[in-house]
């Protein structure tokens, strides 16, 4: 039986195979730098043309939004509801978007729908006043009294932007 040593000594190799072999050496690194710089470059510009397209939606958003704003303003509810709805598609998660949604619902007579709305808002903040208010508003409309009641005292007791003590004592006289 023959046994194969694990190591063999090796031949020293002649210049010109040195030579050939720091060739390949050099052209395998070339080629692997390349590959890196491109992948690099590859990189950079899908991170570019995210960023143009993120500032596209959010520009878009804004947009639609100010357009729905200003519907509501001229008391156009059902343009409004459209301007918003396209204004969430840009950017979802909006609260300030929602809620002007929910809003232009309820003015377009969309009451159920409007319901659902505030109900989804109430749920991610329970102590908003405003929110509180417009589904106390809501349930009013649609002869809930008790449920109308226990909004408005949420609404009272809850957490309102700007000026609380005033709008606490509108909502009581409301």
């Amino acid at each position: 039986m023959r046994t194969i040593p694990f190591f063999r000594a090796s031949t020293p190799l002649t210049p010109a195979e040195r030579l050939a072999k720091r060739h390949l050496v050099f052209k395998d690194t070339l080629a692997l730098l390349s590959v890196f710089a491109v992948t690099c470059v590859l990189a950079v510009l899908t991170w570019l043309i995210f960023r143009s397209y993120s500032q596209h939606q959010s520009d878009a958003a804004a947009r639609w939004k100010r357009r729905g704003e200003q519907a509501l303003k001229n008391h156009n509810a059902k343009a409004a509801v459209y301007d918003l709805q396209t204004a969430l598609g840009y950017k979802q998660d909006d609260p300030a978007t929602e809620v002007g949604l929910a809003d232009a619902l309820a003015q377009a007579g969309r009451l159920q729908e409007a319901t659902s709305y505030f109900n989804t808002l109430w749920e991610k903040e329970p102590g908003n006043g405003n929110i509180n208010l417009q589904l106390a508003r809501l349930a009013a409309r649609q002869g809930q009294r008790s449920v109308a009641l226990e909004r408005y005292q949420a609404a009272i007791y809850g957490v309102w932007e700007g000026d609380g003590t005033v709008r606490r004592r509108q909502v009581r006289l409301e």
